[in-house]
């Protein structure tokens, strides 16, 4: 479903589509079973009295809260899939008008097509083609620019989508106890460590989903949120909201191609497999990170929600530190591999997650 520079309206929105009707399906389903619970807390009291009675009732109240909380989230996901589908299908059908616009463009630079005039030419022909292979090359750039600039619209689309619907879902079902957190170990740090190891298999073989969301309850995302970037941003966020500072758009991204002291540590974290270090963070290395303050309380406790996106790239994965862009010798034969094989292909990685920064007291 991703979109590319050479077409950004690339993909099929029929599977969208169908994803948005299963979620409009399911906050109708919620709304029906509300329903029926509020006819049964009504008629309650009239036929059942007593401790037992009370404790049931209870349940329910607490069955329809949680099922106001999912459709909540549904909604919110719906409109999501809504406002992504109107952007996407917009970019589509410019895109497909610039695509063909930049093959006509092609075609017209093509010799074999400017010259299919008189031969030899004359001054005046030289001239012509001289000034239609400058406007074609004129028609070419503008369509790639215009395709380039689509692009980057539907890439700010992928993470607009992903962020409203992890972001609903991170707000809500991450404190929903009838969701368990997912972990396939005993000890949630091993999860962690093997959902990365997983990440990395991903992107060498080539092989499974280009793009992962993780949210509240997954393994890698609750031992990610306790990396050492993330505690000392958490800790920044205390002080601002302490002094009366609301956090605003500060640079908070993880960056280690010019701190070395930084990517020796995700080297050890490597070496050992995790066993030391915050492995999540190491595998995601350098990343992109945001935070929306969604409440402050009255004792200055704020709700934030965390947004952090990583593009996994052969670049990304073999640049040498403070060389200003230099890569380790075997990044061109990856390149290779790549083309060859389908192995060592890019992926994206999107972690969203909801917490409540606690002011001391």
């Amino acid at each position: 479903m991703q979109g590319t520079v050479d077409d950004p309206g690339a993909g099929d929105l029929e599977s969208l589509r169908d994803a948005q009707r299963w979620f409009l399906e399911t906050s109708k389903a919620s709304e029906e079973a509300q329903q029926q619970l509020l006819k049964i807390t009504k008629s309650l009291p009239s036929v059942w009295t007593g401790k037992s009675a009370s404790a049931f009732g209870t349940a329910i109240q607490n069955r329809l809260r949680s099922l106001t909380e999912s459709k909540e989230v549904t909604d919110a996901v719906v409109d999501g899939f809504k406002k992504y589908i109107d952007i996407v299908e917009e970019i589509k059908e410019q895109a497909k008008h610039l695509i063909e616009d930049r093959a006509a463009a092609q075609l017209a630079m093509s010799r074999e097509y400017l010259d299919s005039t008189t031969s030899p030419p004359d001054a005046a022909e030289l001239a012509r083609r001289e000034r239609a292979f400058t406007a074609a090359q004129a028609s070419f750039e503008t369509a790639v620019s215009k395709l380039a600039t689509l692009a980057e619209r539907r890439a700010e689309a992928d993470a607009a989508f992903a962020k409203q619907a992890l972001g609903a879902s991170s707000q809500t079902w991450g404190y929903l106890s009838a969701l368990p957190a997912r972990t396939g170990f005993k000890n949630p740090k091993y999860d962690a460590n093997a959902q990365s190891w997983e990440l990395f298999s991903q992107f060498a073989s080539g092989k499974g989903p280009r793009s992962r969301f993780f949210t509240d309850g997954d393994s890698f995302t609750e031992h990610f949120r306790n990396s050492p970037h993330i505690k000392d941003l958490r800790q920044n966020l205390r002080e601002k909201l302490r002094d009366g500072t609301l956090p605003g758009s500060d640079d908070e991204d993880r960056r280690i191609s010019d701190h070395p002291e930084v990517l020796l540590g995700d080297v050890i974290t490597y070496s050992n497999g995790g066993e030391w270090g915050n492995f999540p963070e190491a595998m995601l290395g350098s990343y992109v990170l945001s935070y929306t303050v969604n409440s402050i309380d009255a004792q200055g406790n704020a709700e934030v929600t965390f947004t952090a996106t990583n593009p996994m790239t052969r670049d990304s994965f073999t640049r040498i530190p403070l060389t200003g862009g230099a890569h380790l010798p075997w990044y061109e034969s990856l390149n290779e591999a790549n083309e060859q094989y389908g192995t060592w292909d890019n992926t994206q990685q999107t972690i969203v997650w909801t917490e409540i920064i606690r002011m001391p007291q």
